[in-house]
């Protein structure tokens, strides 16, 4: 992967805290090529989870995301609520730690995540996904249906890059 912290993104979008004891998050988002099949073409994005600016704070990436969802070419921000989504959704799986390991790709008594069948993380990207799963799916929640918007970009001192915050839109339930 060529995205390794948040500083090799294209966009990084901080994740509202939901208690006062939340630990900062990002997710940093970059447009990575194009997807070809079943007869369409759809951007394809990269993305990382990180709680600082060091390849030591990173907690989850990914390489693979698109399709329908997103929709053909997703700006920046719809396909940041698009992944917190995703990973909401995730999180509702079946965390286990197994005694034994039917595969070689994770360890016996090791965090695994599976939601439909599939493993979707081991580890602490699991425990990750997991905890965060709520704070994931409200801020997606409020993106999709207008309630905030990231349109505040700042200097982020800790970071040492722009970052865009969610405000709130003024949009209220109807």
């Amino acid at each position: 992967m060529r995205y390794n912290t948040l500083s090799d993104h294209s966009y990084v979008y901080e994740i509202p805290i939901l208690m006062i004891d939340d630990q900062p998050l990002w997710l940093g988002i970059t447009q990575d090529g194009w997807d070809h099949s079943h007869g369409e073409t759809r951007s394809r994005w990269a993305y990382t989870f990180a709680t600082g600016p060091y390849d030591a704070d990173v907690q989850l990436q990914g390489d693979d995301v698109s399709g329908p969802a997103a929709g053909p070419d997703p700006d920046p921000s719809d396909m940041a609520a698009t992944v917190m989504g995703f990973y909401s959704a995730f999180a509702g799986g079946d965390l286990t730690h197994p005694d034994t390991s039917e595969h070689s790709a994770w360890e016996p008594g090791e965090a695994v995540l599976e939601y439909e069948n599939d493993v979707i993380a081991t580890g602490e990207a699991a425990e990750f996904i997991v905890a965060n799963g709520e704070r994931f799916g409200m801020t997606a929640s409020e993106l999709e249906n207008g309630y905030i918007a990231y349109t505040d970009e700042y200097l982020n001192e800790t970071l040492g890059q722009n970052v865009f915050r969610a405000e709130p839109t003024g949009r209220e339930d109807e």
